[in-house]
């Protein structure tokens, strides 16, 4: 059992697990990615994925290459995974390889230095984790190198390149002809996705994965749920452990894999070009406690010039557009580049919502709490008295208002809309040095919503930035940082003002919160939200459910659509905005410090089909190095016990981070 808990203070997983003993290791938090309930409850089979004899296939006579093509289709439409045996591939190659993997990742991290934070398409890659992650770490070290049309390799260990090269050249060679059977197995000439997509000069990429032993194995993964972005992915590893599973029929199979046999797996280019015929393989890599794990996996696409799209002969009703590689290949391009989608429900974006979840929720239009915040600053003593009432009333039962009468000059919030906007139509290429950022970085931008649930993804992209005690924003537009600056100083100012409210309204000294938490030194962050115009809004969201990890969060949106939800007394309510008004947000924090007597709300974002929403939200909260606990003027041991430990509040937000929606990380506060 482990004993201990261990700072995550290392460049890598192996370095990590190497510095000390692993019985006495408790998993960080920030691994933490499945709840021991959601281990038990997960669907787990032992099933046979298909088995094809690749000899069969070259060398067999007319007969059974054809019964062969037409397993191969098979296995692609109905599992979209396959095992390969007999495929030609020397022994002593793949034993090479495998040593050669292991000699890199035992190099020290100085040695790996110079390939560690390379941007997403740099030739030579390494790091840990997993791409596209935000505020939660996988169990994995990984090397990633472009091995065609140029070939790229570290320089260490010694035989590295001529290993690589040998192999790249073979799985190329194995890839164009699974690629010309499965061209057989639909009736089109076999060189048909060769010749579409000019595979002459393919993008090939080789991963090594390292997946250490993990003390709690239940806890974490190596790599969450996914599918590759290629046409075919060709994978071998070092040990016959059943660690990489595969989603079929809605359970997880393991797949047990002879160390001599490969893996083929169907990527979302090969669901693409056939027009939703084949279909992409979810698949994921589980963890051991007693056995490391090496995988080496050949990625084979078109060039990253090439156009993309469903094959004409496959398209009478194209459930795809046509979309350059480089645009697929980067996870981090977003929606507003990427669209590739016609139906949701295709290449990655998993429906977050179905029609029976539709035909059940309660949507209703209720009248938000609307706060004066004229009568707050300058009312007589009397409505000064009701408006603080009216704030207690609306934290207490709503968890949120609408502020009118705010003083901030409209010019401002317009020109604050219009850098956002701005920023989101730059090209991915101008925004790419804040692509794949970590969860504290200055500056981050990217797509989805953060949180271990890979399988899903939301129809969002965002920017994120740190405004407060330090200002970080990004270089363009031009006139971003002064209005962001200045548009964040007013949200600060607004923000103490409604806490010294809340503090009055709960019996205590209007600085209360203040000097508990130290809001001299407050953390500040400003997120835009970017919602395109979507083709399935009933099916999908742009955030789901959640509460927000601060103290209060202040937004503006560039239109009147009611696309933002709260859940109150177990309904959505719509948030039909006042025209120039903000709109408050009461967050984790001041449940946390209220002692419960405040309640963070419950809300998501829903989408259009027809219109683009644009929101700016300026999250204020403690300084990352504040304790955050209920305040004992608030505690009793007898008619209000204290509902929540304390915690720190950066650790407060790695947890959030990791357990997303909704309540979840509150609640695992909660006493």
């Amino acid at each position: 059992m482990a004993t201990s808990a261990c700072a995550v203070n290392y460049t890598t997983v192996k370095e990590f697990v190497d510095a000390g003993n692993l019985e006495n290791i408790a998993l960080p938090s920030i691994y933490i990615t499945r709840s021991p309930g959601s281990a038990t409850d997960e669907i787990v089979v032992d099933e046979e994925i298909p088995a094809i004899d690749f000899y069969l296939l070259k060398s067999g006579n007319p007969d059974e290459r054809n019964r062969t093509s037409q397993d191969i289709g098979r296995a692609c439409k109905q599992w979209g995974c396959f095992m390969l045996v007999n495929h030609g591939l020397p022994v002593d190659l793949q034993t090479a390889t495998m040593e050669a993997f292991d000699e890199f990742f035992n190099l020290t991290v100085e040695e790996k230095r110079e390939y560690m934070d390379g941007k997403l398409l740099e030739p030579i890659r390494c790091g840990t984790s997993y791409e596209s992650t935000e505020g939660v770490q996988y169990w994995r070290d990984y090397v990633r190198m472009f091995v065609h049309p140029t070939f790229s390799c570290p320089s260490k260990p010694p035989n590295f390149r001529m290993v690589c090269e040998e192999l790249a050249r073979y799985s190329r060679e194995i890839t164009a002809e699974l690629l010309r059977a499965i061209c057989a197995s639909v009736d089109l000439p076999e060189n048909c996705i060769e010749e579409a997509l000019q595979m002459e000069l393919c993008t090939q990429a080789i991963v090594g994965n390292l997946y250490p032993r993990c003390p709690q194995p239940e806890l974490a993964l190596g790599i969450p749920s996914h599918s590759d972005p290629s046409l075919l992915s060709i994978l071998m590893q070092n040990c016959s452990l059943p660690s990489l599973q595969m989603l079929h029929n809605d359970t997880w199979v393991p797949v047990h894999l002879n160390p001599s046999s490969l893996v083929v797996i169907v990527g979302d280019l090969l669901e693409l070009v056939s027009n939703g015929m084949f279909k992409s393989a979810v698949h994921r890599a589980m963890l051991s406690k007693e056995t490391a794990r090496i995988s080496v996996v050949f990625v084979n696409g078109p060039s990253f010039e090439t156009v993309v799209g469903p094959l004409p002969q496959l398209a009478e009703a194209a459930a795809f557009r046509s979309v350059s590689f480089q645009e697929v290949e980067n996870p981090m391009n977003g929606l507003k580049s990427f669209g590739i989608l016609v139906e949701l429900a295709k290449n990655g974006v998993v429906l977050d919502r179905n029609q029976d979840t539709i035909a059940t929720e309660i949507i209703v239009e209720d009248e938000i709490p609307t706060i004066d915040f004229a009568l707050l600053k300058s009312g007589t003593i009397d409505e000064q008295i009701q408006i603080i009432q009216d704030i207690d009333l609306a934290c207490k039962e709503w968890g949120c208002f609408q502020l009118v009468n705010h003083n901030i000059p409209e010019e401002l919030l317009i020109d604050t809309m219009d850098v956002f906007s701005r920023f989101f139509d730059l090209p991915t290429e101008e925004k790419e040095e804040y692509l794949a950022a970590k969860l504290f970085d200055p500056v981050r931008c990217g797509s989805g919503f953060p949180g271990p649930q890979q399988d899903v993804q939301y129809w969002r992209d965002f920017l994120r930035m740190i405004v407060h005690p330090s200002f970080s924003c990004p270089s363009k537009p031009p006139n971003f940082r002064n209005v962001s600056e200045e548009y964040a100083r007013h949200m600060r100012k607004i923000s103490v003002a409604l806490l010294r409210a809340i503090c009055i309204s709960l019996k205590l000294p209007e600085s209360c919160i203040e000097e508990a938490l130290g809001l001299e030194s407050c953390s500040q962050i400003m997120v835009g939200n970017f919602y395109p115009p979507c083709p399935q809004p009933e099916l999908a969201l742009g955030i789901p459910p959640h509460t927000d990890p601060s103290l209060l969060t202040i937004l503006i949106q560039n239109c009147s659509l009611p696309q933002l939800q709260v859940l109150h007394n177990e309904k959505w309510v719509l948030v039909n905005p006042i025209q120039g008004s903000l709109f408050i947000i009461v967050g984790d924090v001041v449940e946390i410090v209220s002692n419960g007597m405040y309640k963070s709300v419950v809300h998501r974002a829903t989408l259009s089909r027809e219109h683009t929403r644009i929101s700016v939200v300026a999250l204020t909260g403690p300084p990352l190095e504040a304790i955050v606990a209920p305040l004992l003027q608030l505690v009793d041991e007898v008619h209000r016990p204290i509902a929540f430990r304390a915690t720190l509040f950066k650790e407060f937000i790695t947890l959030r981070n990791n357990h997303s929606l909704e309540k979840t990380g509150l609640d695992l506060l909660r006493l």
